[in-house]
C-alpha cells in the first residue's frame, strides 16, 4: 500500500491550478510525481483538502486538477496549548515539529526570566515555526497546523492561559 502524498496549497478550489514555487519543486523532484500522478492538496489555515491530479508539469510549476474540498480528514479532537520556554539553538523548532506530530493545536514561546534566547514578537524565528509546523503537518497526515502565536513574557502567559473549569494545566519542571 502506497502512502499518501500530501503538498501544502491555499486556497483550495475545484477545478485546475497552478503549483509553484517551493511546493511544486518539491512535488516534481523529491516525490518524483508527474502527470497523471495523483496527490492530496491541503490548505493548513482552513483545515481543508482535496484530492488533485497533476496535469501538467513544467520546470517550476505544476497544474492541478482539483476536486472538491473536504474538511480534513487528520484533525485532533481537541484543543491543546502548548507553553514552552525559549531555548537556545534550534531546540524549539524540534519542540514545533513533534508538538504538530501529537496534535497540539497552539504553541506559545515564553519568554522567562532565564532564557537566553528571546524571539522578538514578529522575529524570523516565529515565521521559521510557522514553516516548520506546516511541514510535520504534512509529514504526519494532519489537516490542519499548530498555530504559533508570538512570544510572551512568562507572566502574561500564566495570567492569559490559566486554567478554567473545563481545562487541565500540566507544568514540567
Amino acid at each position: 500500500m502506497s502512502r499518501e502524498r500530501r503538498v501544502p496549497f491555499a486556497p483550495i478550489a475545484a477545478g485546475m491550478s497552478w503549483l509553484e514555487g517551493d511546493a511544486a519543486r518539491y512535488v516534481a523532484r523529491v516525490l518524483r510525481i508527474g502527470e497523471g500522478d495523483a496527490l492530496v492538496v491541503f490548505d493548513p489555515e482552513a483545515a481543508i483538502e482535496a484530492d488533485a491530479i497533476v496535469t501538467e508539469v513544467r520546470r517550476d510549476r505544476l497544474a492541478l486538477t482539483i476536486e472538491a474540498p473536504r474538511p480534513a480528514s487528520l484533525r485532533p479532537l481537541r484543543e491543546v496549548t502548548l507553553l514552552q520556554a525559549t531555548g537556545r539553538g534550534d531546540k524549539l523548532d524540534a519542540i514545533v515539529r513533534d508538538a504538530t506530530e501529537l496534535g497540539a493545536t497552539r504553541f506559545v514561546p515564553i519568554i522567562a526570566e532565564r532564557s537566553v534566547s528571546r524571539p522578538g514578537q514578529e522575529s524570523s524565528r516565529v515565521d521559521r515555526w510557522r514553516r516548520i509546523a506546516v511541514e510535520a503537518a504534512r509529514q504526519c497526515g494532519r489537516g490542519d497546523t499548530l498555530r504559533i502565536e508570538p512570544p510572551l513574557a512568562l507572566d502574561e502567559a500564566l495570567t492569559r492561559f490559566s486554567p478554567h473549569a473545563d481545562a487541565l494545566g500540566i507544568a514540567f519542571d
